[in-house]
């Protein structure tokens, strides 16, 4: 690796921007020299943004050589394209936590992109942690200012090219990268090549131009007789004649056709996933490390997830419905399997109901497609679910005939399918029986059959068990809305066994709870709730997701929720037993007692939310300094309740592990641990010395979790300042309380 890299000019201005290969701590994933806590975080974005950046070129340069292996195939100014497209993948496969894949998927929302193919350009594209649409890389000009503003003109471009060569999904696999690796993606160039020549003599055949040519040599076809790319690549990569993996791909189209209900070749979605299911076949050939407009990857996320003979019967089923479209048979699934929905606008949500009606319409007289009616309502039902619910509100619904009580007016005014009619207006029905259960906590409410009709669909019960269901909640609550916790906690065995509905139910409305005497009950009462409660992981998504769903606001039940997940991230608490505000320092002692389970979801979800969740961070620890400093903006919350709440942050952070939260530790414990910072001489830091040497000893045992060296040596700098710390503060309590944590680190670091 000691030859010297010929870049163009382009990629030259890259690497002096990234400045080269980074091989520092930091890029492998421990913390380094990085500063405060805000310096940490700043500094996080900043890493990702490079890798964002260098995803962005890639992406670029290999929309140009898609574009120009579809002119004028391979020849030696592709090959130039192809070495330039390897330096970058050689770049990319060194990002931490990477995963295996480059993802990219047609999405075709627009979401605020510009111009008349705003739509038909809308693709998203995933990389382990980095998402990259639009509207984030206009999110990282900002960070980064001018230097960055050619960035979404580049990743457009790259977008329109994808979107102009009919692509909507395209996955490269990066689980290694050597020179077998770049051999592949080579031949797999080869076949892409042919596939467009291919492709373009379809289409002109399609569209019934003038032509002698009835076939397409160098090409495998599908089951549509279409040229087909992952077929095609299939071939080169594996040094097949093309009329060898076209017989193959005929006997196996066939036995996808044959195939009974209870077949194993029922769980793939088209001909190239099918091959694979054969073991003989899977040991001698080799998936193309490029896959375009497979199937599979608009339905699934991860290489490991197993495909439900359901989702198999619908991808298959819209291909074929779709075969001459691939961007509407994106659009179709995108609207049934997405994962955005939490974050769809209603214009959004209507389109994509709009696209479910149509499929629905059009497959409905067919009574052999009832599986694949059933599987659509189902998942569409699960991601109406994620929907805020004030988007329903906003839907275009309104009043109309008996025949037809609600119809859609938005996206053309087209009625919906009756069976989505009924999920929407329920929906709708929910979000109004919630706002009265909210109104409970400042009043007396008063519910009508309508209402208990909701719930009792909601939760899966009778109408009279819903009507005990309100009762139950109605009794936790005096006439003027106080929360009365006896009367809670003598209905939790009732309460539990609606499990899956209720703490969503209660959490959703009761966080709201303003009073600090009852936001205390109800905390200490829900922790009661949670002791009974099997579906522990179901309760976590629900209060990180509700923590992160606006990461630039900080409320009240923010460290509730940090709270909670701080309980439940435990197999045994003891503080169930016990009426606390905050959790203890002791919790930072637990190892074997961490339900790994429930941690490795969190994993999972905080990889794919790592943005909104540095953002809530950033967002508490910036508003902790501007209360400190005396800026509180007319803000209700209280200096105390903001150190309390940055407090559990760390706690929650620290048993969580991993190396974003090493990262973040070591950051809050470099800023904790200087007694010179800025947080400990604002206006208002004096009076809070209490709260925030509370919070240096949680930063400082939170650190020590993880056991670094570098970790060891910032423990013996702060315990060096053991002085400065001591001249901060003339309270007795406090000081004993340093000179305690000086004792620790001693006995640490020893």
């Amino acid at each position: 690796m000691k030859k010297e890299i010929v870049l163009d000019e382009a990629a030259q201005e890259l690497f002096a921007a990234l400045g080269g290969i980074d091989t520092s701590s930091a890029a492998k994933g421990t913390p380094g020299d990085q500063g405060d806590l805000s310096a940490t975080l700043g500094q996080e974005d900043r890493r990702m943004d490079e890798w964002r950046i260098a995803l962005i070129e890639f992406l670029f340069r290999l929309g140009g050589h898609l574009k120009g292996l579809r002119l004028t195939g391979i020849n030696e100014q592709r090959v130039s394209e192809r070495d330039d497209l390897f330096r970058y993948l050689s770049r990319l496969i060194q990002m931490p936590d990477r995963g295996s894949k480059i993802l990219l998927r047609f999405r075709g929302m627009g979401f605020g992109t510009v111009g008349r193919r705003g739509h038909e350009s809308d693709y998203v594209v995933t990389y382990g942690p980095l998402t990259l649409d639009i509207p984030i890389v206009k999110a990282v000009v900002n960070r980064r200012g001018v230097s960055a503003s050619h960035l979404p003109g580049r990743l457009s471009s790259a977008f329109e090219l994808f979107s102009s060569m009919q692509i909507n999904t395209l996955h490269i696999s990066l689980r290694e990268w050597n020179e077998t690796t770049q051999k592949r993606m080579d031949l797999s160039f080869q076949g892409l090549a042919h596939y467009f020549v291919g492709f373009s003599r379809s289409s002109r055949l399609t569209h019934g131009a003038q032509t002698q040519e009835t076939e397409s040599p160098g090409v495998v076809l599908d089951q549509h007789q279409r040229p087909d790319p992952s077929l095609t690549m299939l071939a080169y990569v594996n040094g097949l004649s093309v009329e060898t993996v076209q017989s193959l791909a005929n006997k196996v189209a066939l036995m996808l056709l044959q195939a009974d209900a209870e077949s194993p070749l029922n769980q793939h979605a088209n001909i190239y996933e099918a091959i694979f299911a054969f073991k003989n076949l899977r040991e001698k050939l080799m998936r193309s490390p490029i896959e375009v407009n497979n199937v599979r990857w608009l339905i699934a996320d991860r290489d490991d997830e197993v495909i439900t003979r359901e989702k198999a019967a619908v991808g298959r089923l819209v291909m074929e419905k779709f075969s001459d479209s691939p961007k509407r048979a994106a659009q179709l699934i995108e609207s049934i399997y997405g994962t955005d929905f939490p974050d769809l606008a209603a214009d959004a949500l209507d389109a994509r109901l709009g696209r479910v009606t149509d499929f629905l319409d059009e497959i409905e007289p067919d009574g052999k497609n009832q599986m694949v009616e059933e599987e659509v309502l189902g998942q569409v039902h699960d991601r109406l679910e994620q929907v805020p619910e004030e988007i329903f509100d906003s839907l275009g619904m309104k009043d109309s005939t008996a025949e037809a009580p609600l119809e859609k007016t938005a996206a053309g005014g087209g009625k919906l399918h009756h069976k989505l009619l009924g999920m929407v207006s329920f929906f709708k029905r929910r979000f109004g029986t919630k706002k009265k259960i909210r109104q409970m906590m400042h009043k007396p409410v008063e519910f009508d059959d309508l209402d208990y009709e909701t719930i009792a669909e909601d939760f899966g019960i009778t109408l009279e068990d819903a009507r005990k269901l309100v009762k139950l909640l109605k009794s936790c609550f005096d006439g003027q809305g106080h929360f009365l916790r006896p009367a809670f906690e003598k209905n939790i065995p009732a309460f539990a066994k609606h499990e899956n509905k209720v703490f969503e139910f209660l959490w959703y409305y009761l966080k709201e709870i303003k009073g600090r005497e009852d936001r205390v009950a109800f905390l200490n009462s829900i922790q009661s709730l949670i002791s009974q409660m099997k579906r522990k992981k179901e309760a976590m998504r629900i209060i990180l997701n509700d923590l992160i769903k606006v990461p630039e606001t900080v409320s009240f039940s923010d460290r509730n929720a940090l709270m909670l997940a701080n309980l439940l991230i435990r197999k045994y608490n003891k503080e169930l037993r016990m009426d606390i505000e905050i959790s203890p320092e002791e919790v930072l002692r637990v190892r074997d007692g961490l339900d790994m389970e429930i941690i490795n979801n969190i994993h999972a979800l905080l990889d794919e939310k790592r943005e909104p969740f540095i953002g809530k961070l950033q967002s508490i620890h910036r508003k902790t300094k501007e209360m400190l400093n005396g800026k509180d903006g007319g803000s209700p919350i209280p200096v105390r309740y903001l150190l309390s709440l940055e407090r559990e942050c760390y706690i929650f952070v620290s048993l969580v592990g991993g190396g974003i939260a090493h990262r973040i530790m070591y950051g809050a414990a470099k800023e904790y641990g200087d007694p010179t910072a800025e947080i400990y001489h604002l206006t208002r830091s004096g009076r809070a010395i209490k709260g925030l040497i509370q919070i240096l000893r949680v930063t400082l045992r939170g650190l020590a979790r993880f056991g670094a060296s570098e970790d060891k040596i910032l423990l013996k700098e702060v315990k060096s300042s053991e002085p400065e710390f001591m001249a901060l503060t003339k309270d007795d309590s406090v000081r004993y309380s340093i000179a305690n944590l000086m004792k620790w680190i001693s006995n640490l670091v020893a």
